[in-house]
């Protein structure tokens, strides 16, 4: 009898067990023609499941099954395919390089006003030197104030883009919104 008892036992558990795989299957999406997959899977089990399964894995106390089914058959609430991120190589190195762009500037410029600071005593009188340099840096002061007032200005169109007229977003507007803005500028 016990033979017959494990025999019994052993095909319930497979009998589960084969559920479980065919849920698991289906849910997944691997029903279909076998190829490999890559999946990302949400589950989700509140603290009461963890404890069901867990004192149903222990043996301990005898957990319901059904309970136990109902968990298992449950907990998958999403799955998506997995696309691993791609490194590219070019498009890096063009981040890195428009976030250096201005210090490699500034150091150029340094560097060639040095060499031109120290070339041109020889042959031109610091008065003159001190002229094109204050030159330089008004120059280079009014670009800075420049940049400056034009990234103040964008941040404040950025932050009331809902404000603006659809005219001022063209890209977003719908093609009949744009045939009656065209009308509208011919008369």
């Amino acid at each position: 009898e016990p033979a017959e008892k494990k025999k019994v036992e052993k095909s319930c558990d497979e009998v589960y067990f084969r559920r479980h795989v065919t849920l698991l299957m289906d849910r997944l999406g691997l029903s279909g023609e076998p190829e490999a997959k890559h999946l990302k899977v949400e589950v989700y089990l509140t603290e009461n499941e963890v404890k069901t399964l867990q004192k149903f894995r222990e043996r301990s106390s005898s957990g319901d099954i059904y309970d136990v089914d109902h968990i298992v058959a449950n907990m998958i609430k999403s799955k998506e395919l997995f696309t691993p991120p791609v490194y590219h190589f070019w498009e890096n190195v063009k981040e890195i390089s428009r976030d250096i762009r201005d210090p490699l500037i500034v150091l150029c410029l340094v560097v060639c006003l040095a060499y031109v600071l120290v070339f041109s005593t020889r042959y031109f009188s610091i008065r003159k030197i001190l002229f094109v340099f204050c030159i330089g840096c008004v120059g280079w002061h009014w670009l800075h104030m420049y940049k400056k007032a034009w990234a103040v200005k964008k941040s404040k169109l950025m932050a009331h883009t809902h404000d603006l007229p659809a005219e001022c977003r063209p890209d977003q507007m719908t093609w009949s919104q744009t045939i009656s803005v065209s009308v509208k500028g011919w008369f």
